[in-house]
C-alpha cells in the first residue's frame, strides 16, 4: 500500500475513488480542463501526500500552449498544492483555518 488515510466524507465512497481512477467526470465537472487536455490520455501517480499528473494538451486556440523554442526554457508542467486545489471553500485545514 502506497498510502493510507481515514476521513469521514458525506458522499458515496465509490464516486470519490472514481475521481482518482478515471476522468469520465472531467467533461461535465471541469469543462475548461477538458477543453485543454486529452482526458483519454490523462493519468496521475500517487507519491505520499501529493500526486503527479500527466496529460497531453489538445491543439486548440483555447488551450494553454508553450511553443517549442520559445519561453526562455519554461518547463512544461504546473505545480498545484493538492490540499489547496481540492479543498471545499468551507473546509478547515489542520490548524482550523478556512
Amino acid at each position: 500500500m502506497a498510502a493510507r488515510f481515514t476521513t469521514r466524507t458525506p458522499a458515496n465512497w465509490k464516486n470519490i475513488v472514481d475521481n482518482y481512477l478515471e476522468c469520465y467526470h472531467c467533461g461535465p465537472a471541469h469543462p475548461g480542463f477538458s477543453d485543454s487536455v486529452q482526458v483519454d490520455r490523462y493519468w496521475h501517480t500517487m507519491h505520499g501526500n501529493w500526486t503527479l499528473q500527466y496529460g497531453f494538451a489538445k491543439p486548440s486556440e483555447q488551450s494553454f500552449q508553450i511553443r517549442r523554442g520559445h519561453g526562455c526554457g519554461i518547463p512544461r508542467f504546473l505545480a498545484v498544492a493538492v490540499h489547496d486545489a481540492e479543498r471545499h471553500p468551507d473546509q478547515r485545514d489542520d490548524d482550523g483555518h478556512l
